[in-house]
């Protein structure tokens, strides 16, 4: 439903703020200068996941899964671009630190939900009139007989065949 460069500027939105807020918690929580190549990196595979999930409308349980996949993914690229003090010193991630990233996955994934429920809501109700500008498609013609001319083309109004009209009463919240 949603063309590719409708997808790939909802997904580098996505990133820019995914990324962002990854950032500031990460410069915040370390205090150290992140190299501009991570920050590359991570935009650019935030953005290229979130292109593929962006084509239809999706529940929460994957939009939580890959949330969790992409906090614990930005957080290993993050901790090996400078010494992070927020794991140990074998490099594991400690215990506050991943009921961080789980709040952090969880709210985001309910927020993001709500957004996307939204959004697929307002692009039901868009696409479909769209879909109903008719289309001029010349009729077939007859060849001419010689000596007389040839007819010409009459256009002809074509529907599309996979649209879908709702209609019906109106609800009764918004009925006076």
């Amino acid at each position: 439903m949603t063309k590719a460069p409708y997808r790939l500027a909802r997904a580098a939105a996505f990133a820019a703020v995914c990324v962002s807020l990854t950032l500031a918690g990460h410069w915040a929580a370390s205090g150290d200068p992140i190299d501009p190549w991570t920050i590359a990196a991570a935009f650019l595979g935030v953005t290229g996941v979130a292109h593929l999930l962006a084509g239809h409308e999706r529940g929460l349980p994957l939009i939580l899964g890959a949330l969790l996949g992409g906090q614990f993914a930005l957080h290993s690229l993050l901790a090996t671009d400078h010494h992070s003090p927020l794991t140990g010193p074998d490099g594991s991630v400690n215990g506050r630190m991943m009921a961080a990233h789980a709040t952090a996955a969880l709210l985001s994934a309910v927020w993001l939900r709500r957004g996307e429920r939204a959004f697929w809501a307002l692009a039901r109700r868009l696409v479909p009139p769209l879909l109903f500008i008719p289309a001029r498609v010349p009729a077939p013609v007859a060849p001419g007989r010689p000596g007389h001319p040839e007819p010409q083309a009459r256009p002809k109004t074509a529907l599309l065949r996979h649209s879908l009209v709702l209609r019906g009463p109106p609800n009764a919240a918004f009925a006076r």
